[in-house]
């Protein structure tokens, strides 16, 4: 299985020209057909994080540390691609299109 994933600072997204108009896309190599693409824009936002939620407790220091060296970071996951070996015998490409915050799950 392969994990498609962008990795994005907030330091990043903030000194980045066009971030808004930023995509990734999956194309097929033989044909040049676009399979799947996203705007970074399109793609939801994390939960915001409250000081008295359940999911804080877990950040620990790699939060702080990301706080200190210019923001949060973000993981875009587009999706994935495996192989069904009990179906049809081809890879089979899932779309996720979400985004996590280390601020969040840290």
């Amino acid at each position: 299985m392969l994990l498609l994933t962008v990795k994005v600072t907030e330091a990043m997204k903030n000194q980045m020209q066009g971030f808004e108009r930023a995509w990734y896309r999956l194309v097929n190599g033989d044909t040049s057909q676009t399979l799947d693409y996203a705007l970074f824009k399109d793609v939801s936002k994390p939960d915001a994080v409250d000081g008295s939620s359940a999911g804080a407790e877990g950040e620990g220091e790699e939060g702080a540390d990301a706080a200190k060296q210019g923001g949060a970071t973000y993981t875009y996951v587009a999706g994935r691609i495996f192989y069904d070996n009990k179906g049809s015998g081809r890879w089979v490409y899932e779309a996720f299109n979400n985004v996590f915050s280390s601020e969040r799950f840290g």
